[in-house]
């Protein structure tokens, strides 16, 4: 009988290596081939761990200084599997430099998804045909495949069924230590696993407490997990960023629907489809989160759930499962959130106060929590199949039946998929002038002028990444950041810009246009060299006798916007043909501009051909002041003094004006630079508006001439 368990192991090993292969291609599953990362999410991760992987050990453990610079970061906050990450870095010597995990992360993943599932349907059926059967339905979940190419720590759903397993236990102690062991183990994969654990763990606890009234056990209970979990969180890196900063934006958007079961789309485009039968349900723009598409063979089990339901089945009995249905229902309430959407049609809108929806924001892809809800229609239906049928031949016929109808309903799904996500070419990634092999053996750090999250320049700078030819970074995508200290940085950059101090040992990506004319202006008389290479213009210290022909007629090229009389021209960040050059930032409600810092600057043309005076008018949508000081501003015109502000924080900004006289004298130079200088920004976060670090000073929507 022992040796038959481990036959079944094996075979779900077997299992797990084949459909790892049959995906990944016998080539790209090799430990050492990176050329299938290419996906920006798969690109990012690599990159994450290569930083990771080359620098020295830090206290935390999880810690990764090099990818993100002053910032801060931690390898749980690139998704890059601390777990594994954390590993290999053990290893690192034994290692090959262009060495990835992920191939070998799939693999670990089908084969933990198989033998949870099984354990699970084992322990209700006592049969190893019908569980082994039933396991690979589990494997064949779109919910799983989905993301291979996007977040692939999130491939990591075993662990959700192995807190199932858990439950299935009857020992309370051993039950105990195998929940210690996995809520730690969730948080070096994915911290939505560990909040998802969390929850499930506590309305068991909480269940078993309203049996029980032990309050001293519930203290136990919750009291000892939790402290191992966030001494793991510690150890891996969690608390690098302030909590403050784990608040985020998108909780009521990046929802589940009412439908998510049933809908094949994934927010991926019109035409791709799970289903081989089933028509896609058109969605709202976030709801790709929660996707949630069962399978035919999946729906049917639910159909069946139904009727049993509906039937009253004493398999279905509240009290028995009483912690299940709580479960489900406080899983799906926080998948749909707040705004509830059936297809595209908007049901309810539920407005939620600061403090409910300040700490909801931590589950910003709520839709994801349908997982757990997901996988227990999976386990009960096939239970029930099983419970209800006499004949366990049969009941294993009709499970054969149900797989051979998943197989068939998402097999196109899943090769298209495979073919369109996973697989893409590097080409477009490719870095091809022989400078950046120069600069890499010059320069030790590779940044970039406007700092951001996730920047459209990551997959571009991916080929040189990977070689490992730049030891520290602050072009990145991190889960999390600490807004605070990204402010701090990006205007400590602008700073030295303008004083025209570069470190020696850094070149700049310059990733916004505007940024770009700004730096020409700034560094028209130095001996910085700006190089437009691959598409891309780099700023490099001291580097302006290298420039080619092609660098110079490039750069020559580039002029300052004009503006023109009685014509408004609004201000935008991601406008290439705006006047803003440094120390701006954007407006999350997209109209305007903010001030971040203490100082930012206007450059355009402006031809006076009249000879004439004329009135500089700014549209003011904002101001940000705290409880009890003034916003105190400066307005300067090339350089000089021409405007004090003063802004009162109960003061209505929306829609007011600030203008300046401009005399026909100082007109006369082909171009011209405004500062606003401001005293005392503050950042929303200190005021408890919102988790928003930036400091902040005044909101432009437009200037004009009149």
């Amino acid at each position: 009988m022992k040796n038959n368990k481990y036959n079944i192991y094996i075979l779900l090993l077997l299992v797990s290596l084949t459909l790892t292969i049959i995906l990944f291609g016998p080539e790209n599953f090799k430990f050492t081939n990176i050329s299938w990362i290419s996906y920006y999410d798969m690109l990012s991760h690599q990159i994450a761990w290569k930083f990771f992987y080359n620098d020295i050990w830090h206290f935390p453990l999880g810690k990764n200084p090099n990818y993100g610079i002053d910032i801060g970061s931690s390898i749980v906050f690139t998704e890059a599997i601390p777990l594994f990450s954390i590993i290999f870095k053990v290893f690192k010597n034994f290692l090959p430099g262009n060495f990835q995990f992920f191939s070998l992360w799939i693999f670990f993943c089908f084969f933990f998804q198989l033998f949870f599932s099984y354990l699970i349907i084992y322990h209700y059926t006592q049969n190893k045909k019908y569980s082994t059967i039933s396991s690979f339905i589990f494997l064949l979940s779109p919910v799983l495949f989905y993301r291979i190419s996007i977040h692939i720590a999130l491939v990591g759903q075993w662990i959700i069924l192995a807190s199932f397993f858990i439950e299935t236990i009857k020992k309370e102690k051993i039950k105990l230590y195998y929940w210690i062991l996995i809520l730690a183990l969730s948080s070096l994969i994915h911290f939505y696993f560990t909040l998802a654990l969390s929850l499930i763990y506590l309305i068991f606890a909480l269940d078993k407490f309203l049996i029980s009234k032990k309050f001293l056990k519930l203290f136990k209970e919750i009291f000892i997990p939790f402290s191992f979990l966030l001494f793991a969180m510690y150890l891996s890196g969690y608390f690098e960023i302030p909590l403050t900063d784990s608040l985020g934006y998108g909780y009521g958007y990046y929802k589940a629907n009412l439908l998510s079961f049933f809908n094949p789309g994934a927010g991926l485009g019109s035409n791709f489809s799970w289903s081989n039968f089933l028509p896609i349900i058109p969605i709202a723009g976030g709801e790709y989160e929660g996707f949630g598409y069962l399978g035919l063979g999946g729906i049917i089990l639910l159909i069946l759930l139904f009727f049993f339901f509906v039937g009253r089945d004493p398999l279905l009995n509240f009290k028995k499962n009483r912690p299940y249905y709580l479960l489900v229902i406080i899983f799906f309430i926080i998948a749909i959130s707040n705004i509830i959407n059936f297809g595209n049609f908007v049901l309810l809108n539920i407005s939620l106060p600061n403090f409910l929806y300040a700490p909801l924001s931590i589950l910003r892809a709520s839709g994801r929590f349908i997982w757990p809800i997901y996988y227990l229609i999976f386990i009960a239906g096939l239970v029930m199949i099983y419970k209800k049928i006499k004949i366990k031949k049969n009941a294993i016929l009709i499970l054969i039946l149900i797989l051979f109808i998943q197989i068939i309903d998402i097999s196109s799904g899943l090769k298209n998929y495979v073919n369109s996500r996973i697989f893409l070419e590097n080409k477009k990634f490719t870095l091809n002038d022989p400078i950046w092999n120069l600069i890499s053996k010059d320069f030790q750090n590779i940044r970039i002028t406007y700092l951001k999250n996730s920047p459209n320049v990551l997959p571009q700078m991916a080929d040189i990444f990977l070689k490992e030819n730049f030891k520290k970074t602050d072009i990145f995508a991190l889960g999390r950041i600490n807004r605070k200290k990204a402010s701090i940085y990006r205007n400590k950059t602008y700073k030295h810009f303008r004083n025209n101090k570069l470190d020696k040992n850094t070149i700049f990506i310059v990733n916004d246009k505007n940024h770009l004319r700004n730096l020409k202006l700034l560094f028209k008389e130095s001996n910085n060299g700006f190089f437009f290479r691959d598409n891309l213009w780099i700023l490099i210290p001291n580097y302006k006798n290298k420039m080619s022909k092609k660098d110079w007629n490039e750069f020559n090229k580039i002029d300052f916007v004009e503006i023109f009389p009685e014509k408004e021209k609004k201000l935008l960040i991601h406008d290439e043909n705006s006047v803003i050059g440094l120390g701006w930032t954007h407006n999350l409600n997209n109209s305007g501009v903010w001030t971040e810092g203490n100082e930012a600057n206007i450059i355009f043309k402006f031809k006076n051909y009249e000879l004439k005076d004329y009135t500089l008018r700014f549209k003011i949508k904002s101001v940000m002041t705290n409880n009890t000081d003034k916003l105190d501003a400066q307005i300067k015109f090339d350089g000089g003094l021409v405007k004090k502000l003063i802004f009162d924080r109960f003061t209505n900004q929306d829609n007011q004006f600030i203008d300046i006289t401009i005399k026909k004298e100082d007109l006369k130079s082909e171009f011209h630079k405004i500062d606003f200088v401001i005293k005392n920004p503050v950042s929303p976060v200190s005021l408890l508006e919102s988790p928003d670090g930036r400091s902040l000073g005044i909101l432009v929507e437009s200037i004009k001439i009149i």
